[in-house]
């Protein structure tokens, strides 16, 4: 905790300084709408790297990395996921690798509406899931909104199959919904909030993620993110509730 609050007070630090820059952001949820940048660029793409406290199924400090590859072509834009956690628990020492990938192509139909396709996979033991697997396919909206925010809602149906760490398998028809907000505090701040619910006949997951990002130089940004993650019928001896907190540096291309 000594860590996280340092990281907390150097984010203050940051936000007090005068800087000029937009927002990128590294979204930890399995589904997020991708708005067009430039034509025929990878404008968008990011690297990122820092800590994580962990709450839940396990108490631990772990070190993150994380990537977004984009590419606009026209009224598709093509994006690559990826986010790799090593995790170290308080209370065994035991060592753990929490993955997360992500394939995603939004086809913009015009200004205010668009269509997705996307494939994740999770690994994550700490959690109970040996893996998770998703895939969907759906129909989106921008909602009008003041000029410094932004405000999008998507559902669709998909695929989700799983296994757990007790090696039980699922094969599951799901539906799943997002909102996702963001707000542009100020031109060098930008506060973001995606809500997106999976639910299958065997379970629902819910997940908030949170996040604060401040330019700190050029195109090094520093962000905190904040993410809450529930399932209604979690893999036997597991908890429903965890949360992650990271506080990460932020690359954009």
């Amino acid at each position: 905790m000594r860590h996280l609050g340092y990281g907390l007070m150097a984010l203050l630090t940051v936000i007090s300084m005068p800087a000029q820059a937009q927002f990128i952001g590294t979204d930890l949820s399995s589904i997020h709408k991708i708005t067009p940048k430039e034509d025929g660029t990878f404008k968008g793409s990011n690297i990122a790297a820092g800590g994580t406290l962990n709450t839940g199924n396990t108490s631990s400090l772990n070190i993150n990395a994380s990537g977004l590859l984009e590419y606009t072509h026209h009224q598709w834009v093509d994006s690559f996921n990826a986010m790799y956690q090593r995790e170290q628990t308080r209370e065994t020492g035991l060592k753990v690798n929490r993955t997360f990938l992500q394939g995603q192509s939004v086809y913009n139909l015009d200004p205010k509406q668009f269509l997705y396709t996307q494939l994740n996979y999770t690994r994550d033991k700490f959690d109970g899931y040996n893996y998770i697997v998703n895939w969907a396919v759906g129909y989106g909206r921008n909602v009008e909104m003041p000029k410094n925010m932004e405000l999008s809602w998507m559902a669709g149906p998909g695929v989700n199959q799983s296994q757990d760490i007790n090696n039980v398998k699922k094969t599951s028809p799901s539906v799943e919904g997002a909102i996702e907000y963001t707000w542009a505090i100020r031109s060098d701040l930008k506060f973001s909030e995606n809500l997106q619910s999976i639910a299958t006949n065997n379970n629902v997951r819910t997940i908030s993620t949170t996040g604060l990002s401040t330019k700190i130089a050029g195109n090094l940004n520093l962000e905190l993110m904040f993410q809450a993650i529930n399932d209604n019928h979690p893999p036997a001896g597991k908890t429903g509730f965890n949360t992650i907190t990271s506080l990460q540096l932020s690359y954009q291309v």
